[in-house]
């Protein structure tokens, strides 16, 4: 089951950190911090020392380590709830999806699908059936 899809960045740019639209308390506001000066006085902003980690002193650090595994890295161990977005073809790999079945096909062995995550001790999921095509079952609805 290929379950890949691009990555899209939305209001992000490729090669510029931070750049974007971020949430507030009332309206989102647009960060581009388009250069290392720059990203010294957001840091003071914020009254934060990134500019001084060596992952994050240049635009050109900043893209390299922007990935998830950097930020899932980076808050271990701190306090807060936090986890990855997973995009299907990573759902579709998690042990606890595979341990619930939860990818399957469908009745006519070929079309994926995903069933509900709900399971009874005595009602058994039942195989679910792929859609009809366009009439295959007028004759039967309207009889």
């Amino acid at each position: 089951m290929d379950l890949s899809r691009e990555r899209t960045i939305g209001n992000r740019h490729f090669s510029i950190v931070p750049y974007g639209s971020y949430d507030t308390a009332d309206l989102p506001i647009l960060i581009t911090i388009g250069n290392d000066h720059q990203f010294e006085n957001f840091c003071r902003s914020l009254e934060v020392s990134w500019n001084s980690d060596p992952d994050f002193a240049t635009n050109q650090d900043r893209v390299k380590n922007r990935s998830r595994e950097v930020w899932l890295k980076a808050f271990q161990s701190r306090g807060f709830p936090f986890g990855p977005i997973k995009d299907l073809s990573e759902v579709a790999k998690d042990p606890q999806t595979i341990a619930r079945n939860l990818f399957t096909l469908m009745d006519d062995g070929k079309t994926p699908c995903i069933q509900s995550p709900i399971h009874f001790s005595r009602t058994p999921i039942q195989k679910y059936a792929k859609p009809p095509k366009l009439n295959e079952h007028s004759k039967a609805s309207f009889s």
